[in-house]
């Protein structure tokens, strides 16, 4: 039986111009599955002016339902971005040595691709079941919409290349935050062909620990999922929402071009640093990969899915 909150879901896209107002940086459907609520982060920790937002929402759930009256509640975010490495490739806390070229490279260390460092966050059969052995991370560290960029590890310095570019999921970018129609992009993934003598299909989750990911499917709400990015020890949160509607300054911070993105996976909390994009997201149980990480702000990180909805899963 489809639940008010799943009904509210599906018709979260109605209020996606919420985004286009300054400031406005998330949206998504929170509370419980009878009492479901629209949840609006915002830049900065200032409140929004009086009478930005609406306190509630009639929308039309549908066949036993109707019209029906649901609460918006918006929260302080804090900084709203991606995170690709800042002030060059610094290495995390703990005793993993960072520095050193590994090869095969495992998926959770650090690369650095056209557009700055980030993590190498899986090597896997991409597309799914009918794919290359490739290397994933994020459109916004190995591509930029571009393909035959060169990806070192584990930085451009030391001139260890191990793959180059051959695929990314387009990300539609604007000039303004206040764009009144944005095209919603719904993956900030790219993808690079790589060989098994400089890839390995298992993700280091610590410098003694090589685990290999039992598969790919959706991300499911209230999961409880692990990562470990370039510049972060092993991380645990729950999946608060996988309808996360964003913008972001995109391809890095402050850059003057903005990208809007739906169905992200939102955690349960801010786990993630700088230098963790491309990390992906495995469930506790089974270690299934079900996202790409991208961003974050003050109330939770957030990233991609690796399956679309309807998609098999493998």
């Amino acid at each position: 039986m489809t639940s008010l909150r799943q009904r509210v879901e599906a018709k979260l896209s109605e209020l996606y111009p919420y985004l286009s107002k300054p400031r406005v940086c998330g949206l998504y459907v929170g509370g419980t599955a009878d009492d479901p609520q629209i949840v609006v982060h915002f830049e900065g920790e200032e409140p929004l002016p009086a009478g930005e937002l609406p306190s509630s929402v009639k929308l039309d759930l549908g066949p036993g339902v109707g019209i029906f009256e649901v609460p918006v509640r918006a929260f302080a975010a804090g900084q709203h971005e991606l995170q690709p490495a800042e002030g060059g490739n610094a290495p995390r806390a703990g005793s993993r040595d960072l520095e050193r070229a590994e090869r095969p490279c495992p998926g959770g260390m650090p690369i650095e691709g056209v557009a700055g460092p980030g993590t190498l966050g899986v090597n896997v059969d991409w597309p799914p079941a009918a794919g290359a052995f490739c290397l994933l991370s994020n459109n916004h560290v190995i591509s930029l919409n571009g393909v035959g960029e060169p990806i070192y590890q584990p930085r451009e310095t030391t001139r260890s290349l191990i793959a180059k570019t051959t695929g990314y999921a387009p990300v539609h970018t604007y000039g303004s935050p206040d764009e009144p129609s944005p095209v919603f992009t719904r993956q900030d993934l790219a993808w690079a062909a790589i060989t098994y003598d400089m890839g390995s299909p298992c993700i280091r989750k610590s410098s003694t620990s090589l685990i290999l990911p039992g598969g790919i499917h959706e991300p499911r709400e209230t999961e409880r999922v692990w990562l470990v990015g370039a510049r972060s020890n092993e991380l645990h949160a729950y999946i608060a929402s996988v309808c996360y509607a964003v913008k972001v300054a995109w391809p890095r911070p402050g850059c003057g071009t903005w990208a809007w993105f739906k169905d992200q996976i939102l955690l349960s909390k801010s786990v993630t640093s700088h230098g963790d994009s491309g990390a992906v997201y495995l469930t506790d149980a089974f270690n299934m990969l079900v996202g790409i990480h991208v961003g974050a702000n003050n109330l939770g990180s957030w990233g991609s899915p690796l399956i679309l909805p309807g998609a098999a899963p493998r």
